[in-house]
């Protein structure tokens, strides 16, 4: 009977012992003090606690705090029932490879941060070429709006000469006219050509606009008085020969196109007429194309 209390007395003092060191060790950052098992020297305590915790030879025992009395970790206090006890700590080949792998990590987030830059810019350079790239191609395929001016020719009107401007689609894709018109100034020291152009616009067009593929032509005429030709063949006059033209082409970007011819006499002496047009460009306002 006596055995059997001693081993019960022993279990219930070991059982007391490990709840103290584990409610100290989770609530305590430096040394506290519990009671220890009775038997033993200080020796015996430290192993029997060092056993208790399943510390290992890795873990030490930190300093504890001191009080006005310096405690002794490893003796008993004065009063024979409490004794202090220590936070482990990791030794130094512990802190050495944490501060490794600290390193090691601090690399690789720099790395990661370096390929991230430089894959963002990779990113923005392969955007400019395909910008690039895709407004070649929108110039290359896109219809192309440009005039062609032909030779003064007679009509069925007694006295009145015409010229004819053919606006032709020199592109690869068709064109939607929305808008254009022309017009024709006799010039001269009275009656000076104006700065900004004034065009006799054409019939309405529908709003999707005329259709005119590649290669296609629309024709503005300009009515000639043959005293007036006259008159310029001799340097008189100063006839120009003005017009525009807007449209849309497939990609449903607008496009402008103006032209200005001037009609001087001619230089080649075989010319079947005795003036021939050339470009012109007296202000700003009659030469454009977009």
């Amino acid at each position: 009977m006596e055995r059997d209390n001693n081993r019960l007395l022993f279990y219930v003092k070991r059982n007391y012992t490990i709840s103290s060191v584990v409610l100290n060790t989770t609530t305590q950052h430096l040394g506290v003090r519990f009671p220890p098992p009775k038997s033993g020297d200080a020796t015996q305590n430290r192993g029997y606690l060092t056993r208790l915790l399943d510390f290992g030879d890795d873990i030490s025992l930190l300093p504890c705090e001191k009080s006005k009395e310096e405690i002794n970790p490893l003796v008993p206090a004065s009063d024979s029932t409490h004794a202090a006890i220590c936070m482990p700590q990791r030794n130094s080949k512990q802190n050495s490879t944490a501060n490794s792998d600290s390193g090691i990590t601090h690399w690789f987030n720099y790395l990661n941060a370096v390929a991230t830059v430089v894959g963002a810019l990779f990113a923005f350079l392969i955007w400019l070429v395909y910008r690039a790239m895709l407004r070649a191609t929108k110039i290359t395929e896109r219809a192309w709006l440009v005039s062609d001016v032909g030779l003064i020719e007679e009509t069925k009107t007694e006295g009145i000469h015409q010229v004819i401007v053919r606006i032709v689609n020199n592109g690869k894709t068709p064109a939607w006219v929305t808008r254009a018109g022309s017009n024709g100034w006799w010039a001269s020291d009275k009656n000076p050509l104006p700065k900004t152009p004034k065009y006799d616009l054409m019939e309405p067009f529908t709003k999707e606009g005329q259709l005119l593929p590649p290669t296609a032509g629309l024709p503005q005429g300009f009515p000639l008085e043959k005293t007036r030709i006259d008159r310029a063949v001799k340097k008189e006059l100063i006839l120009y020969i003005f017009g525009f033209v807007e449209y849309r082409d497939v990609y449903g970007e607008q496009h402008l196109t103006r032209y200005c011819y001037r009609a001087k006499p001619a230089l080649d002496l075989n010319h079947p007429n005795a003036l021939d047009f050339y470009f012109a460009s007296p202000t700003d306002g009659y030469l454009k194309a977009t």
